[in-house]
């Protein structure tokens, strides 16, 4: 009997969750005219789409979403979602938070930034896309796809459940994901600079300058390892199907790309 409960209480909070059709969205902007250094934007349940500002003004394009039984009970619902925000010294902190339960709220942003405001961006449920900005990011997601496109500065991706796609990124890059193929473009790999992509279920894809220069270590438990031909040289010190070490050109920079499962490939650009 014991072994039935965890069961039959989710299927009362399904049967309660079916109880909500009705979607209500409710679209709002707030904007600070600011130059900020920094910014962070939490979400719950919702996507976070990030472009750059032509100025200093930072603008969020928020649209909240709550079901209910209907029109009248998702409207004495929506304001649940609150959301807050401060700005002090030159730094934005914005979250929304929700109740949790069979209720579905969430919210999704649209945000535009100052290209060299550094950003903090959560959502625990949720794609994470950054286009043009040339700060540090930091992007997590509990379940959702991570892009990064023509971006620069240091960034450190987490998603539990996506792939993660970077395309002409200059810079440090830390790539995790649990489920999802990891395909990663760089443009720029410092000297002093790391690239560190972990996979536990999927192919990894990276593509290097021709002539960069990195310590590699490249390891699957289940697929093949392959550096392509092009660049200026490449030495191993191990040189296995599913572990390779070594240096392309003179192994400045530190390469490290982990997978359970899934192929790896190394190749220039």
């Amino acid at each position: 009997m014991s072994r039935l409960l965890p069961a039959l209480a989710a299927l009362v909070l399904l049967a309660a969750g079916c109880l909500y059709y009705y979607k209500l969205e409710l679209p709002e902007t707030r904007s600070w005219p600011a130059e900020l250094d920094a910014a962070a934007f939490h979400t719950q349940n919702g996507s976070v789409e990030v472009t750059t500002a032509a100025d200093t003004t930072t603008t969020a394009f928020i649209t909240r979403r709550c079901y209910g039984r209907s029109r009248a009970d998702a409207e004495a619902h929506i304001d649940d979602i609150v959301i807050t925000d401060t700005l002090a010294d030159r730094r934005l902190d914005f979250r929304v938070t929700a109740p949790s339960g069979p209720r579905n709220y969430g919210a999704n942003l649209e945000l535009n930034v100052p290209r060299t405001a550094a950003l903090d961006l959560h959502t625990s449920n949720g794609s994470i896309t950054v286009t043009g900005t040339a700060a540090d990011i930091t992007a997590r997601t509990s379940n959702g796809a991570v892009t990064l496109t023509g971006t620069t500065g240091a960034a450190d991706i987490n998603t539990s459940n996506g792939a993660v796609a970077v395309a002409v990124h200059s810079g440090s890059i830390a790539i995790v994901t649990s489920n999802g193929r990891i395909d990663c473009d760089l443009a720029q790999l410092g000297a002093t600079g790391h690239t560190r992509l972990r996979n536990s279920n999927g192919h990894v894809t990276l593509s290097l300058p021709a002539d960069a220069s990195a310590r590699f270590d490249l390891e699957t438990s289940n697929g093949d390892i392959t550096i392509t031909p092009g660049f200026g040289s490449v030495s191993y010190t191990k040189n296995e199907r599913t572990h390779k070490t070594g240096s392309i050109g003179s192994g400045a920079a530190e390469l490290t790309i982990k997978t359970s499962n899934g192929d790896i490939i190394v190749r220039p650009r």
